[in-house]
């Protein structure tokens, strides 16, 4: 049994041992394959490669295509809010053909709804206000300071000696101030380079201009600071919402230096002058006056009753009305020579210039001295009538003695004369102060001026504006 049961142990052992040498036989068999499959085993490798890597490169594409496009819209935004858009925003990269499908296949890339549907960005700048007519035709006023305005009034209320250089500081201030409510421009530069500053007061959209102006003859330049004064107060006013009518629908323009270069002259003197030119000139006058005994051997003397500009024509003479007429001066002088012709003068043109560039139905020319409202240039019927009540209302808060210009013999070629006569403009001429002798005592005259003339602007706007 012991034999038996020994032989049936090694027979099992080598049937074991055969079948794992049939195993092995078997497997190595299986790798002996032909060379149709080996060869078909490689293209099936190669094919897999090849897929995985187009698909890396497409990803990696459309990575880099996503890319591109925020960038694209983040610079068009940047451009569009900083510049308008004015510079063309940058191409997009073309993509190579092999990834064309992979990116147009993306619909993130494609639409791009941020960058296509932002107009307002790009194309469309900002409003800018339109300008008013005045600036269209003059241009905007070039002057600034590094002064400071006060914090409460800007004109002095007290006398000084207003000086055009204080005049454009004041101004320069009140627009600023009331910017809502006024602008400035230069009608005009003067032979000695100063500017004839217009200060409008009223709506851009008003459909009448009045005119207001201030010291023509030169040593009257009290009334420039009495110009400056009223056009505060006004200016207040509408600030603190009076007269809205009235702005709306009237432009008032004031002018408080007509003849900003015989002010100059006559303030400041010779040392004033600009041009050496005009100062010879104005030197030789001095001689010929002082030959005709209507000068003064003291410089200081003679330049404070300078009533011309630096020229030496008297500008309320130089208009083209009645000039062949007009009596005076036979040659350039400190008053009373109406000039080589008619409206000859940079000042005198200026004025008439604005006139007839403005739709004027009004005007009033500040002069110094008698206590008077001249009116009356020999007008008939509705023209008399109309400048016969401006007159009144003038005289209702002033004071002042009504005088017809006509009774009290008075020369033309003034600039009233020219705005009624020929432009047909109603038009008064009202002169502050009672004096005789230049300089004035103007420190005691100054606050019966100021107080006899504060109602004076907004009756002569109001008178306008119902006309």
């Amino acid at each position: 049994m012991a034999d038996d049961r020994y032989r049936y142990l090694e027979e099992l052992e080598r049937s074991e041992k055969l079948d794992g040498e049939n195993v092995k036989s078997g497997a190595k068999k299986s790798k002996k394959l032909t060379a149709e499959q080996r060869k078909k085993l490689r293209k099936q490798k190669k094919r897999k490669k090849m897929l995985a890597m187009i698909g890396r490169t497409a990803v990696l594409l459309l990575l880099a295509a996503v890319f591109v496009v925020l960038i694209h819209t983040v610079m068009k935004r940047i451009g569009g809010s900083g510049n308008s858009g004015s510079d063309p925003a940058p191409e997009t990269p073309s993509l190579p053909a092999e990834s064309s499908a992979a990116v147009t296949s993306a619909p993130a890339v494609t639409e791009t709804p941020a960058v296509t549907e932002t107009p307002a960005l790009t194309e469309t700048p900002a409003p800018t206000p339109a300008e008013s007519r005045m600036v269209s035709l003059y241009g905007k006023w070039n002057y600034s300071t590094d002064a400071y305005a006060p914090e409460g009034d800007i004109v002095p209320t007290d006398y000084q000696m207003y000086t055009y250089d204080r005049m454009r500081q004041d101004v320069y201030f009140l627009m600023h101030r009331y910017s809502d409510y006024c602008e400035v421009v230069s009608l005009a530069t003067t032979a000695d380079g100063r500017d004839i500053v217009d200060v409008i007061v009223g709506s851009k959209n008003a459909t009448r201009d009045m005119i207001i102006q201030y010291s023509i003859h030169a040593r009257e330049y009290i009334n420039t600071e009495l110009a400056m004064w009223q056009l505060e107060s006004y200016l207040k006013a509408l600030a603190a919402g009076e007269y809205a009518d009235i702005w709306a629908d009237l432009r008032l323009h004031i002018i408080p230096m007509m003849n900003p270069d015989g002010v100059t002259l006559s303030q400041l003197g010779f040392d004033s002058v600009n041009d050496p030119e005009i100062l010879a000139n104005i030197k030789t006058i001095w001689g010929r006056d002082n030959e005709a005994g209507k000068g003064d051997p003291d410089p200081v003397g003679y330049c404070s009753r300078w009533k011309a500009n630096m020229l030496g024509v008297d500008l309320n003479r130089n208009f083209d009305i009645g000039w062949e007429t007009t009596g005076g001066s036979a040659a350039a002088s400190c008053t009373r020579y109406k000039g080589p012709s008619a409206a000859s003068e940079i000042e005198t043109q200026a004025l008439v210039n604005l006139a007839k560039n403005t739709n004027c139905i009004g005007q009033v020319a500040y002069h110094a001295s008698g206590d008077l409202v001249y009116w009356d240039y020999g007008t008939e019927g509705q023209m008399y009538e109309t400048d016969s009540a401006l007159a009144d209302a003038v005289v209702g808060v002033t004071g002042y003695k009504k005088t017809s210009t006509i009774a009290s013999d008075q020369n033309l070629g003034g600039c009233s004369d020219y705005f009624i006569l020929v432009l047909n403009i109603p038009s008064i001429t009202i002169e502050i102060g009672d004096w005789y002798d230049w300089p004035a005592d103007y420190a005691a005259e100054w606050p019966g001026l100021r107080d006899r003339n504060s109602s004076v602007v907004p009756t002569l706007a109001s008178f306008f504006y119902n006309l």
